[in-house]
């Protein structure tokens, strides 16, 4: 029982200032290939980090939901991550993030944010030299998607692009 108190007392107090971590404003997903952070729900509180926060008896997350998530995806309710691949091609769409902190066992605040979501088909978002953008035959500029009507002088620029990263 000692022990159970003593474990009990050394939790810390959930630090004050957390926040739900920005999400990008668009999204691009690909049917077929997992999605990637930051595309979940993310705290922070200055220099201490989701994991932690989670962790923390004192802080008291609940009810973390994801409405409008395109199918295949799934949210981890305890951690906040979205798991799974897309399984079918959707247009733009609103998906919105909330979640509850009882910081401390004091009044509940509530965090939401939203992004937009598209689904491309399998492929279109993959950089790549082969089925890149007409014109890219330039030494200089041979990446590109299926999804652009750009060139890139490199791998990591085609991935950044909007119309090519995911």
């Amino acid at each position: 029982m000692d022990l159970l108190l003593l474990q009990e007392v050394s939790t810390p107090p959930c630090p004050g200032g957390v926040t739900m971590m920005d999400i990008p404003s668009t999204i691009n997903a690909q049917v077929g290939t997992s999605v990637k952070s930051p595309f979940s729900i993310q705290f922070s509180a200055g220099s201490v980090n989701h994991e932690t926060l989670m962790k923390n008896k004192n802080c008291n997350f609940s009810e973390l939901s994801v409405t409008n998530l395109p199918a295949g995806l799934t949210l981890n309710s305890t951690t906040g991550a979205i798991n799974g691949a897309p399984t079918a091609i959707s247009a733009a769409t609103t998906v919105t993030f909330s979640a509850k902190l009882k910081a401390n066992n004091s009044t509940p605040i509530t965090f939401t944010k939203t992004t937009t979501v598209t689904v491309f088909a399998a492929g279109s978002l993959t950089c790549n030299t082969a089925g890149a953008a007409l014109g890219c035959n330039n030494a200089a500029l041979p990446y590109s998607c299926p999804n652009s009507n750009f060139c890139y002088s490199t791998y990591s620029s085609c991935k950044a692009a909007s119309e090519c990263g995911y």
